[in-house]
């Protein structure tokens, strides 16, 4: 068609181009600076809650083991006592704690517990040093003293590393 004024000016024109796809690849420089914190951060927490389940093994067992102890048995008291020492002495140093009875046992598992559980497991612990050595017990004093036990296992801070997952070192030998 033409116009009155000459040949129709849009006709010379061509269609839209689109420019290309951006592709993604290849990533900016700050992509993969971010990817690479990304991964050596996942790798670092990985590694750390790996560390944090081997350290916990003991604890683990002394749960597992403390729910096995029943109140039938004549000598509840002596056992449960026995896996509390165990358990501490896999965690804290062995000459602080394996010379430890009594009274300062019982100020050690107490100071090792946060504030808010030490009332809680006072009286059971109490009553737990004072039937190790006796017999005849009551099954309400069982009730007592394995909830106690129980308490300390599950919420008792063990600071120290277990011997058998420290890095580096070897066994002392005499």
């Amino acid at each position: 068609m033409q116009s009155a004024n000459g040949p129709d000016p849009l006709a010379n024109l061509a269609g839209i181009h689109a420019p290309a796809d951006v592709s993604a690849w290849p990533l900016a420089w700050g992509w993969w600076v971010l990817i690479a914190i990304t991964t050596l951060f996942l790798g670092y927490l990985i590694v750390k809650l790996y560390r944090q389940y081997q350290f916990n093994r003991a604890r683990r067992q002394a749960l597992v083991q403390v729910m096995q102890i029943t109140a039938t048995e004549p000598d509840w008291p002596s056992r449960l006592n026995t896996l509390l020492k165990r358990t501490a002495l896999t965690y804290f140093d062995t000459r602080s704690v394996a010379s430890l009875y009594g009274p300062q046992w019982l100020a050690f598992l107490t100071a090792t517990l946060p504030p808010r559980f030490r009332q809680r497991v006072d009286t059971g612990l109490n009553r737990l040093t004072a039937l190790q050595y006796q017999s005849g017990t009551q099954p309400a004093d069982f009730d007592t003293c394995h909830s106690a036990c129980v308490l300390w296992l599950k919420h008792a801070k063990l600071n120290a590393q277990p011997a058998d997952i420290q890095s580096g070192s070897e066994a002392e030998h005499v």
